[in-house]
């Protein structure tokens, strides 16, 4: 009977550790996600909401590192509370793995932690004017030709071509705008030509020849391209030491292919709102801007991520609202409640408005970390909520800034998302500090 009794007492032991570790409670309040930031100094606890019966049983150990915040010789960068053994506090800057144990001996589960000292960053909430030119031109469509015969021909179609290309070179000769393309093609009056495209990363190449069409007198290939895209966002943060900035919190995709633009070279510039129509269900609003070159935001384009656009601004830029630089939060401390949002709805006057986290997604890596919900009676009045134009604009919860409005719900806008400073941070390059 004692082989019975083991498989019995076994298998009654795998049925507690499925039941402890599928229960939402653990679920719920462990991070599971395969890795976070903890700023220098900070104190974290696990599971703070777990039945008080189930902590006893679960502990943290931390991978080559002292197991007391209250050691002397602490030499990683993070370490576990002595008397709360569900505690971690930041030592100094670093990366760790931690792992949650069951009976201290028994991983759950194991995830990194990177340490990082408190970061500073003046807010944006600008308006902004973005213009950003692609590498290469961007098949968008194709547009058959007819010839004088009445027969149609579409000589990029039938070779292969396809939308969402990206066409760098003809005959060996670079290409870097719309004009520039319809030239090339025209003084080849009729003769072959290679196309040096790229297609989900890969050089590829197709031969073609152009046919003249009646209507432009102009030999073509029977496409639909373009070169640039523009449109109004919102400044995210400002970089005092690297003047490096970051807007808009989402990427960038070209309105008719919905790929993202690969950035060629790019600007953003101050945009003064003008006017704002308002957003109602299943129809975006968006604001109306001018570009204005002579403002204080004039900065190049490095960079287009899923969490937005990267570049370097030069001259200094102001915040009325907190003229000095802000403390970052990470998504570990991001709750639900109460926050702000700055954005601007007249001219270049950033204004603070009350929003409500309703929701987090920390697993996420989307754009769409955190669920919010507008409630400041003047935001609704003016906008409806979120719109177009308003992606990038800064999320401050606790005087703290925490992440950027990413999207709106279309049959709610009054709700939209936001994404974590920790992802945000994360796709920017990397870039030293600024030499005037």
């Amino acid at each position: 009977m004692r082989p019975f009794h083991r498989i019995l007492s076994g298998s009654l032991m795998a049925l507690l550790l499925l039941t402890i570790w599928v229960s939402s409670p653990i679920r719920s309040h462990i991070p599971l996600e395969p890795g976070y930031w903890i700023s220098v100094g900070e104190t974290q606890e696990w599971g703070d909401h777990l039945p008080d019966w189930l902590k006893p049983y679960l502990s943290l150990q931390v991978e080559g590192d002292a197991q007391s915040v209250f050691s002397n010789n602490v030499s990683g960068a993070v370490a576990v509370g002595e008397e709360n053994p569900l505690q971690i506090q930041a030592i100094h800057a670093g990366q760790t793995r931690v792992s949650l144990m069951l009976w201290e001996t028994i991983p759950l589960q194991t995830v990194e932690i990177e340490a990082v000292e408190p970061k500073y960053l003046i807010p944006g909430g600008h308006s902004i004017g973005v213009m950003v030119h692609s590498d290469g031109i961007m098949v968008v469509g194709f547009a058959a030709i007819t010839e004088r015969n009445g027969q149609k021909i579409c000589p990029a179609g039938e070779a292969g071509l396809e939308i969402g290309d990206r066409i760098v070179a003809v005959n060996e000769q670079p290409i870097a705008s719309e004009d520039e393309l319809s030239e090339v093609i025209h003084n080849t009056q009729g003769q072959a030509v290679r196309l040096e495209i790229v297609r989900n990363e890969e050089k590829m190449f197709f031969d073609l020849q152009p046919v003249f069409c009646p209507e432009t007198n102009r030999f073509r290939i029977g496409l639909y391209v373009r070169d640039q895209v523009a449109g109004i966002g919102t400044l995210s943060f400002w970089d005092p030491i690297t003047h490096a900035y970051a807007a808009l919190g989402h990427i960038i995709l070209d309105a008719d292919t919905r790929q993202a633009i690969e950035v060629g070279e790019g600007q953003i510039v101050s945009a003064p709102v003008r006017s704002i129509q308002p957003g109602l269900p299943g129809s975006p609003g968006e604001k109306v801007g001018v570009f204005q070159e002579e403002g204080e935001i004039n900065g190049n384009i490095l960079k287009n991520s899923l969490c937005g656009i990267y570049g370097l601004n030069p001259s200094e830029i102001h915040n009325e609202l907190n003229q000095n630089p802000m403390e970052v939060a990470y998504g570990r401390q991001v709750h639900v409640g109460k926050a702000e949002i700055f954005t601007v709805l007249e001219d270049e006057q950033i204004e603070r408005f009350e929003v409500e986290i309703i929701r987090l997604y920390p697993g996420r890596t989307n754009g769409k970390n955190m669920l919010i919900k507008v409630t400041d009676p003047r935001l609704l009045n003016v906008t409806g909520g979120i719109i177009q134009g308003m992606s990038g604009s800064p999320i401050i919860q606790d005087g703290r800034l925490i992440g950027a409005v990413t999207h709106v719900l279309l049959n709610d806008p009054t709700r939209g998302y936001g994404v974590f400073m920790d992802h945000i941070l994360e796709n920017m390059p990397v870039l030293d500090a600024y030499q005037p």
